[in-house]
Formats: structure tokens, C-alpha cells, sequence
């Protein structure tokens, strides 16, 4: 299990590393101010056509620009957000959000966080994750980059008082950088099974004979940049756990690629913009090994299985509780470390019911600063989404959490034992006083008795618990 651990974790770096050189070339062009092969005239038209000026910002018109842009996007956003119900694209006829919950929403995407307290497919049209949240996981990775191109050129220049144009930056960060690689990755998501499309969701029956609706809609488009830009907000409530947006082992291995690819490149990019390699290189190596032991120590958690079954006497050799059963303990452990370095948001995996997880969660804080192509806002600790299907996940985990979390399973055996206990003698009250009395009649009486054991018994439950 060690070797494959270590496999697993080298070939990823290496792959990484191979990808992100050539990348990290064309990005200290771009913060050199030198345009990419090719693209020199189609920027001048551009710039003429958009009326942006090319000359050089200070800070502080830098800051305006990059703000200006932020507050406009927050608020068609949340405009549309509000009414999309009076958009296209929405088969389902889904009615507009909440003022409060379309604020959370925009305000989540629109800083790169991505906190999502919604179902993705139950609450959203595909006008909306198409014109508004994907454009924003663009245009907040931008933000990002940009931000990190500004310092760069502080560290880099001298005798110079201004840090580029926030414009041209933005423009060129989103025209030859993000959208060329998220292309791709879609389209690979595509190939491998993810869907991309605008029918209605499609009326099927399940194995129970349930009629169910599948869901639809523009997922590949939605998932690539999501990883691309480290933003981590999912198409769909499971997010990168739902087969329609992680299809296959490839697309998986794709998605921690994606999250770590411009955050790595970036690094090579520093070394090329300051003339001196080992700069880069040197910020790489202490980022990877912090990932590294951050890896190591997930990965030999998960693998010793819960402690707290072993104390009962079940068979726990792997801890497989809130894993991706698809790609097993390691794939899942390296997953969740990638997402968490990067302060992405992206999970498959219930994470917070790690044991490993609750003790190690400080790793978000120590590594998402590096391993992040987005200083500005994962600096701040952001970049959550849905960590498990059907909730969200914690904000934080304190140590009165954590011992309650450890005591939680010591109570569960005795908790158990008392709610068997008080079903049994729910059904026994229940068949005594209502066997001669028609269904109807005997309805409310049933709801009483039934409340009273409930009560007895969550209070049963809570003296055990303390």
C-alpha cells in the first residue's frame, strides 16, 4: 500500500512538473508585458476595439480596475441570479433564487470562493451556471492571476512605480491562458462521458420502479474551469462525486491536474520574470513538500482504518467511510489533499468524516496560500463548496468539535440499542391500542404516542451523549 501511495503521489507530481513548465513560459511573458507568438495583432485590434489604453497603471489604478470589474460582476450576477426565471435556457421552469441566497451565491463566485448552499441541479437554470457562474469562475480566476502578475512585477522591478495594466492583464489571462486549456479539458470530459448539453432532464425509471428525473445540462463546460481556476463550485449538488462530471479514473486524475497546473506554473513563471530560476524553483520545492507530507500523513491515516469500528470488532483494514468507492483510499486521500492545498472547494469525497481529516484540516491553511493561483482571495481561507452529497461542509473544526466527533461513536452503540428499544415498544403500544380501530381513526392518537417515545427517547440519547 506504501509503494502505491508513493507511485501514485510521484507520477501526479511529474506529470504536474512536465505540464506546467511550458505554461509557466508563457506566463512570464505575459507579466513581462510580451504578447504570446501570434497574437500581437489580434490584441491591437482589441485594444482598439474596446477602447482600452495601453499605457501602464499604479496601484492604485490598478486596485480600481480590478474592483471595478468585481462589483460589476457581483452585480449581474445577482440580477440574473434573482430572475432567471425570466431567462432562457430553463427547461425545467425553475423560479428565481432567494434575494438572500442569490447575494450568497454572487458574492461566493464572484470572489473565487464558491460556497454553494444550493443544489446545483434542483436550483439553478443552465442560463444561469452558463452566463453567470461559469463566466465568473473565469473571470475570478483572472482576477486572481492578475493580482499575482502585479506582485510579481513589485518583486521583480526597480526605480518603477507602476505594476502593468489590470486590462490587458485580465484580457490576455482569459483569452490565451484560461480559455485554450479549459477548452481542452472540456472536451476531453466530454470524450470520457461528462455531459454537455441544454435538453430537458430526461424522465426514467429506477430499478424500484420510482419515476425519477435524470439531470441534464452544460457540465463539461462548468467542470474544466471550475478545476482550471481552482474554484471548486460543482455543476451538481455531489460535485466531482456525480459520474456526469467525474466520469473515469482519467478525468479524475485530469481534475487534480487542473487544480495545481497554473499554481505550479506560476512558480516557474516567477524564476523566468526575475531572471533567476532558482527563485521559482525554490518556492516549488517548498510548496511540493509540503503537499508531500500533507499527502503522506492523509494517505497513512485512511489506510489503518477507523479506529473507532476496530473498538467494536468489525473488519476495518481500510477506512473506507466517505471515500469515492470508484477510485478507493489512496486516489480519494491524494484528491482531497490536492483540493485542499489549493483551497479549491472540489470534493467526491465526504472529507469531514475522515478521522484523518478533522486532525490535519490546519494543512488548508499552511499550503492553501502556495498551492494557489489565486493570492488575492485564497489567501483568505476561501474556496469552499459542497464537500459530500446532500450538505455542506464544515467551516471550522475546533478541538471541542473534534473531541465531540471522537465521542460521538462511543455513544453510538448505546444510542442504538435504546432507539431499537423504543421502536419496538412504539410498535407493541402502537398494534395494542389501534387493532380494532379503522386507520383513519386512530391516526392522531398514534401521533401522540409516537411523539412522547421520541421525546423519551432523544432525552435517553442526550444523557448517554453527555
Amino acid at each position: 500500500m506504501a509503494a502505491q501511495g508513493f507511485l501514485l503521489t510521484a507520477s501526479f507530481l511529474l506529470i504536474l512538473f512536465v505540464l506546467a513548465r511550458p505554461l509557466g513560459v508563457g506566463l512570464a511573458r505575459l507579466i513581462n508585458d510580451i504578447p504570446l507568438p501570434g497574437t500581437a495583432s489580434a490584441e491591437r485590434l482589441l485594444w482598439r476595439g474596446l477602447g482600452i489604453p495601453t499605457q501602464e497603471m499604479d496601484w492604485k489604478q490598478y486596485l480600481l480596475a480590478i474592483l471595478t470589474l468585481n462589483l460589476l460582476g457581483l452585480a449581474v450576477l445577482f440580477l440574473m441570479l434573482l430572475g432567471q426565471n425570466l431567462l432562457p435556457l430553463n427547461p425545467q421552469q425553475l423560479p428565481g433564487l432567494s434575494w438572500h441566497l442569490a447575494l450568497n451565491t454572487a458574492i461566493s463566485f464572484v470572489t473565487n470562493t464558491n460556497w454553494q448552499s444550493y443544489g446545483g441541479e434542483t436550483t439553478l437554470s443552465y442560463f444561469s451556471q452558463m452566463a453567470g457562474l461559469t463566466v465568473q469562475n473565469f473571470l475570478s480566476a483572472a482576477t486572481g492571476i492578475a493580482v499575482i502578475f502585479a506582485l510579481i512585477r513589485a518583486f521583480t522591478r526597480q526605480n518603477m512605480d507602476t505594476l502593468g495594466n489590470a486590462w490587458m492583464d485580465l484580457v490576455r489571462i482569459t483569452l490565451w491562458i484560461l480559455l485554450p486549456l479549459a477548452l481542452l479539458i472540456a472536451l476531453l470530459f466530454i470524450q470520457q462521458g461528462a455531459l454537455q448539453n441544454l435538453l430537458p432532464y430526461q424522465p426514467f425509471t429506477s430499478v424500484e420502479g420510482v419515476k425519477q428525473l435524470l439531470p441534464m445540462g452544460p457540465v463539461a463546460s462548468q467542470e474544466a474551469i471550475k478545476m482550471l481556476g481552482t474554484n471548486g463550485g460543482g455543476f451538481f449538488n455531489a460535485n466531482s462525486s456525480h459520474p456526469f462530471e467525474n466520469p473515469s479514473a482519467l478525468t479524475n486524475m485530469v481534475q487534480m491536474l487542473a487544480i495545481f497546473l497554473i499554481p505550479a506554473a506560476l512558480c516557474f513563471a516567477f524564476g523566468d520574470a526575475s531572471g533567476d530560476r532558482r527563485q521559482g524553483q525554490m518556492l516549488l520545492w517548498a510548496m511540493s513538500i509540503i503537499f508531500v507530507v500533507c499527502v503522506a500523513v492523509v494517505m497513512s491515516a485512511e489506510v489503518q482504518g477507523n479506529p473507532h469500528l476496530l473498538k467494536f470488532g468489525a473488519d476495518s483494514s481500510l477506512n473506507m467511510e466517505g471515500k469515492e468507492s470508484r477510485f478507493g483510499v489512496l486516489v480519494s486521500s491524494l484528491f482531497a489533499v490536492v483540493t485542499t492545498a489549493a483551497s479549491c472547494g472540489a470534493a467526491y469525497s465526504c472529507s469531514y468524516r475522515w478521522p484523518s481529516r478533522a486532525r490535519s484540516r490546519c494543512s488548508k491553511y499552511s499550503v492553501g496560500i502556495f498551492f494557489s493561483s489565486h493570492g488575492m482571495y485564497k489567501a483568505a481561507g476561501c474556496g469552499h463548496t459542497m464537500d459530500c452529497e446532500g450538505g455542506p461542509a464544515p467551516t471550522a473544526t475546533t478541538e471541542r468539535s473534534i473531541h465531540t466527533m471522537e465521542n460521538r461513536s462511543e455513544n453510538r452503540s448505546t444510542n442504538c440499542k435504546n432507539q431499537t428499544s423504543n421502536r419496538t415498544s412504539n410498535k407493541t403500544t402502537n398494534s395494542t391500542t389501534n387493532e380494532h380501530k379503522h386507520p383513519n381513526q386512530y391516526t392522531k392518537g398514534a401521533d401522540d404516542e409516537s411523539a412522547k417515545n421520541s421525546t423519551n427517547s432523544r432525552s435517553t440519547n442526550a444523557k448517554n451523549s453527555r
